[in-house]
């Protein structure tokens, strides 16, 4: 019973991939990459050009750490609760709060673009 189950949910998958439908997800990783890159470009931009106030300028690259890092955050999270505190996303999120505390931003975000 469980295997035909398994198997209609695989013609139903490759059914809706022969349709070519796509769908637009934030779990999708290259949109929350692109998305998160973009929003990432924006900030340094803006940092260069300069005279933004401190405040939207985290706020911007607060959002692209959000975008980029959700995933290892709400990892680490469930993880925590699971009793498995010094993993690698958990450590990550370390590596990143702390790095919020360099005055250079774009370090900041860095961290995350290599999970």
């Amino acid at each position: 019973m469980q295997w035909k189950m398994e198997s209609q949910l695989f013609q139903k998958t490759i059914k809706s991939e022969e349709a070519g439908e796509k769908k637009f997800s934030f779990n999708n990783p290259l949109v929350s990459i692109g998305v998160g890159a973009v929003i990432f470009i924006i900030g340094e931009i803006l940092e260069h050009v300069g005279n933004v106030p401190t405040i939207p300028m985290f706020a911007l690259f607060l959002i692209a750490y959000l975008v980029l890092g959700g995933k290892v955050l709400i990892t680490a999270g469930k993880n925590i609760m699971k009793g498995q505190v010094f993993d690698e996303n958990f450590l990550m999120c370390i590596a990143t709060i702390g790095a919020f505390c360099i005055p250079r931003s774009s370090r900041r975000n860095a961290f995350l673009s290599y999970r």
